[in-house]
């Protein structure tokens, strides 16, 4: 018996496999292989789950059995074991041959967390809604979200759930690009028919802001900031006050405007034209207007896209190109006008950056995966540890900081047949949200049930889990068919260790002069 590794999607696992030579099937086509399992077992039987090219075999082991499955590759999940404290093997996929070994080592469970699990909104019937496009207030005390779900009142539309009394109210029939006032009592949303809507989320009071917009977002309590778009789909941006309903340009719709971002404090917005507003001849740019007195000037030329404000509104990220179908990413501090070069993307990415509380450490996603990085000293460290392996093309959304920035949530997949080491047990297709701990390199997955085992996400929409605490979180449940629950995890962090007391040194040890009085 030897050890081999196998190759598989980009990824190494380790295998304790018996070699056969060649494969001796009998008449059906199938070989015979020897299930092993040690460690810690619970006093309980293991269940493996087999996945051959014909079918699919839950397999009871209590130690050590046979089982027959078809020629070529297979694949050996072993599932979790619960318990006071769970236990978890790693999932395996090899080419066997008759006669063939296989071993599964159960160790603690060191990468699920428990912790109680909620639905986000309970509809008429009593059990959980499904729904997407969740975007949860300032405060964190409500939650708008789009569902068709038919125990909610009203039909498909836009609702508001208060997440300390459960009530759930329709704001309308449709609504995207979801916004909340600052003091978190109004939304701001663009219907079907591209009309910007305020709504008060306690009298669901409705007012038509815009007849032709497609995104508004709050500079403040009572000033939304907007495109306004010609019949030609020529946009610009304007202020409305909204308790007036009076509106005025900032941006011209003649300057073509192709995206746009508001910073944080409501007072500047970024946005990229191809179009030059200030008649320099400059290509593809990006732009710097004061929304006070309208005052523009360019950041910088040639940019892609992709700019995101600091959440203290002093730094922006965006893309720039950088020939040869590859973009840097920049980060301009616009206080002292530094440029900093985080990464080159390859050709065709689009990396995306989020950013940390404290405006001082960003997260990006690259092909590979991603990384974090401090600004102040360009460290960068990865998002998914070097000590584990990732899939090729891992498909890495969502990511979100905790309020303190200590941690980042993500969603984690790739593809097709996803096998990977980033937990000790993972689905076939990854669909998990991941938190790493920036302090040390533990990963765990929050995306499970109240015992920490036995529910995975699997959401099949990409909606990136939310931060309501630092103990709680919104993410994505398994409904019905590809429809997703939202749900609201609060998970049991593990405890931090104490630090080392220091020393206690007598006020008048002296080293140098009284060697005995220390």
């Amino acid at each position: 018996m030897g050890a081999r590794v196998a190759v598989i999607a980009g990824i190494s696992v380790a295998l304790l496999a018996q070699a056969t030579g060649s494969v001796a099937a009998d008449r059906d086509g199938q070989v015979t292989v020897r299930v092993i399992v040690t460690g810690r077992l619970l006093d309980t039987a293991a269940t493996v789950r087999v996945y051959d090219e014909h079918r699919v075999q839950d397999v009871r082991v209590d130690s050590s059995r046979t089982v027959k499955v078809s020629t070529g590759r297979v694949t050996f999940v072993p599932l979790p074991i619960a318990g006071e404290e769970p236990s978890t093997a790693r999932v395996q996929q090899l080419t066997v041959g008759d006669g063939a070994t296989v071993r599964f080592r159960y160790r603690r469970d060191t990468s699920s967390r428990q912790g109680p699990l909620a639905p986000m909104a309970v509809g008429s019937d009593g059990g959980p809604v499904t729904g997407h496009g969740w975007v949860a207030s300032p405060d964190r005390a409500s939650v708008a979200f789009v569902s068709d779900d038919p125990s909610l009142p009203g039909g498909p539309g836009l609702f508001v759930s208060d997440l300390a009394t459960g009530d759930v109210r329709r704001m309308g029939d449709s609504g995207s690009r979801v916004f909340w006032s600052p003091d978190s009592r109004r939304i701001s949303f663009v219907t079907a028919s591209d009309e910007v809507i305020v709504a008060d989320v306690e009298t669901v009071e409705l007012r038509v802001v815009s007849a032709r917009s497609d995104r508004a977002q709050w500079a403040d309590d009572d000033h939304l900031v907007l495109s306004v778009c010609t019949p030609r789909n020529r946009c610009g941006i304007a202020v409305t006050t909204v308790s007036t309903l009076t509106t005025r340009m900032i941006v011209p719709a003649a300057s073509r405007v192709r995206a746009w971002a508001l910073s944080p404090d409501g007072r500047r917005a970024l946005f990229e034209s191809a179009h030059d507003p200030l008649a320099r001849g400059l290509a593809r740019s990006l732009y710097l207007v004061d929304v006070q007195n309208a005052r523009t000037k360019v950041l910088s030329a040639n940019t892609r896209g992709g700019a995101v404000w600091s959440p203290d509104s002093s730094k922006v990220a965006f893309r720039s190109a950088a020939g040869s179908g590859r973009s840097h990413v920049l980060v301009e501090d616009l206080r002292s006008g530094d440029v900093t070069t985080v990464w080159t993307a390859p050709k065709g990415r689009r990396p995306v950056v989020r950013w940390a509380p404290d405006s001082k450490v960003i997260a990006l996603r690259t092909p590979g995966g991603g990384f974090v990085e401090r600004l102040a000293t360009g460290r960068q460290r990865p998002l998914i540890p070097r000590s584990v392996t990732v899939p090729h093309m891992p498909e890495i959304t969502g990511l979100a900081f905790s309020p303190s920035g200590k941690r980042i949530a993500f969603r984690f997949g790739a593809g097709r047949r996803c096998l990977t080491d980033v937990l000790p047990y993972a689905d076939l297709n990854c669909s998990n949200v991941l938190v790493r701990d920036l302090r040390n390199r533990q990963m765990v997955n929050v995306s499970t049930g109240e015992s920490g085992l036995g529910w995975r996400g699997r959401d099949a929409n990409a909606w990136s889990p939310v931060w309501l605490s630092e103990q709680r979180l919104l993410i994505g449940g398994p409904g019905s068919g590809s429809a997703t629950h939202p749900m609201i995890k609060a998970v049991e962090w593990a405890p931090a260790p104490a630090a080392t007391p220091e020393p206690q040194v007598p006020p008048w040890c002296d080293p140098n002069r009284y060697w005995w009085s220390c």
